[in-house]
């Protein structure tokens, strides 16, 4: 491992976007870095615009493989990777060459496990900084900040042991970072905006439908929770996974079409509290009308899920036992 860092790119299917991107990483100036693209099955010209820029610059290196999802192209990535430091780049975004460039100093002037740097998101920033020793606050909190993969330069030492989750499609970021964060001892975090990320409609992220987003959620969370209570756990800790059980449970109910009393049950079961739940669901609808006492109404055969999750709060919170204190 004689180089600084690894800079490893899915790609699948990034033609509009992917020269962009790699240019940007190039733009930083750092000499002692490898690029490595793993085309992800592409159907379009991303692995012919991949190799013809490797061509160009042998800090690049071009992989092709079946189409997994972006979990197993990172993973692949990892394998392949000789940097001290790894970092993650999805195709569609860019970083801000000189900004990343003085993050990355930093790490390595501090020598962290985990080096964390802002992220430009449309006209805002996201950033952070610690406020206590607690991560999980943050993770309730800051999740854009907390969950990704790309704002983050990780010490290849400290997730070496570690993979993505390949049979998630959402939150395998999400469960990736708790444990990198679980597992540092010196996490940094750097007041610069490195990382840019592009609002792509047709990303997994915003193309994946509810219901499988509520599943993988819970998934996550579970894993989390096995990984973390091996070294004991927390209130804060508990707080952070009925928190992700409650999202699970908002994004199903956007999805369904019949509503399920059973189903609803196992979305939230786990739940910390019927009040917990309750006040979330407050601040999700704000700017909906104010439920209808009446039966909800269908439109375009979708039950309106305000009104429906406002009623299921109310007459049902005893036959699902959620309690005033619940646990996990």
């Amino acid at each position: 491992m004689n180089l600084a860092l690894s800079v490893i790119i899915p790609v699948y299917n990034s033609s509009e976007y992917i020269q962009e991107c790699i240019t940007s990483i190039l733009d930083t100036g750092l000499k002692s870095m490898e690029i490595i693209l793993i085309d992800d099955g592409s159907k379009d010209h991303s692995y012919d615009i991949c190799r013809a820029l490797s061509k160009q610059d042998k800090r690049i290196s071009v992989y092709k493989k079946k189409n997994g999802g972006s979990a197993s192209a990172r993973n692949l990535g990892m394998v392949m990777a000789k940097g001290t430091y790894i970092s993650f780049v999805d195709s569609d975004d860019t970083v801000e060459a000189v900004q990343y460039a003085k993050a990355f100093e930093e790490v390595i002037t501090a020598e962290y496990d985990l080096g964390c740097m802002n992220i430009i998101l449309g006209k805002n920033i996201v950033s952070s900084k610690p406020r206590d020793d607690n991560i999980w606050r943050q993770f309730i909190d800051e999740p854009v900040y907390m969950h990704s993969l790309c704002n983050k330069f990780f010490k290849h030492t400290l997730i070496e042991e570690l993979k993505l989750d390949e049979d998630l499609v959402v939150c395998e970021d999400m469960l990736f970072c708790a444990k990198a964060f679980i597992k540092a001892k010196n996490i940094g975090y750097m007041n610069r905006n490195g990382y840019r990320y592009r609002m792509v409609e047709s990303s997994v992220t915003h193309s994946t439908d509810n219901v499988k987003k509520s599943v993988d959620d819970r998934k996550a969370a579970k894993r989390i929770a096995e990984y973390y209570c091996k070294s004991g756990t927390d209130n804060e800790f508990k707080r952070f996974i009925c928190f992700r059980n409650q999202i699970a449970a908002l994004r199903y109910l956007t999805e369904v079409d019949v509503f399920s009393p059973n189903e609803y049950r196992k979305c939230v079961l786990n739940n910390k509290s019927y009040g917990d739940l309750k006040n979330l669901v407050h601040k999700t609808c704000q700017g909906h009308e104010r439920p209808s006492r009446r039966a909800p109404k269908r439109h375009n055969n979708k039950m309106d899920w305000v009104p429906v999750l406002h009623m299921m709060l109310k007459k049902r919170k005893n036959k699902l036992k959620i309690g005033s204190k619940g646990g996990l």
